[in-house]
């Protein structure tokens, strides 16, 4: 069977087919990037979230909190633009578009507000564990301290 494109007189395959090829690879190539990524990312999760100890647990609690209030800016961020592509996008032919800006100080002030206030409960959350943590404390406990002497050895 004779190739279609050789039949029609044409050279290459034709401009949806080349793309649509290209689309193909992005998307292996965004997928062998992810997985590899999880597994370099994979070893560090176990050391990090099995730590003994008060002072251990503690600062997993600390990882866990900071995450969550980056989340709570970052997720309602990122629906914000996929809402906003959406609507703006170029098969969206019933949206209105308008050259004026326009400009609103409350939409601004709620926009930088709670950025502004999830960093200062970290920082001051920060602060205050970090300082609660400092490693010249002595570490109170009920079972007495074990004294171990160490040699040097080359």
């Amino acid at each position: 069977m004779k190739d279609i494109n050789t039949v029609q007189g044409m050279t290459s395959l034709p401009a949806h087919v080349e793309q649509a090829k290209t689309l193909d690879h992005v998307k292996t190539v965004k997928r062998v990037c992810a997985y590899t990524m999880l597994a370099m990312l994979s070893g560090y999760t176990v050391l990090l979230m099995n730590s003994a100890g008060d002072i251990g647990v503690q600062e997993k609690n600390l990882i866990f909190v900071a995450s969550a209030l980056t989340l709570l800016v970052v997720i309602p961020i990122i629906a914000l633009n996929i809402y906003s592509v959406s609507r703006h996008s170029a098969s969206n032919t019933t949206a209105n578009y308008s050259s004026r800006r326009s400009h609103s100080i409350k939409k601004e002030l709620v926009a930088w507000t709670i950025p502004i206030v999830i960093v200062a409960v970290l920082t001051v959350l920060s602060w205050g564990i970090t300082h609660s943590l400092d490693l010249y404390k002595p570490i109170e406990s009920k079972v007495a301290p074990e004294h171990v002497a160490t040699v040097a050895g080359a």
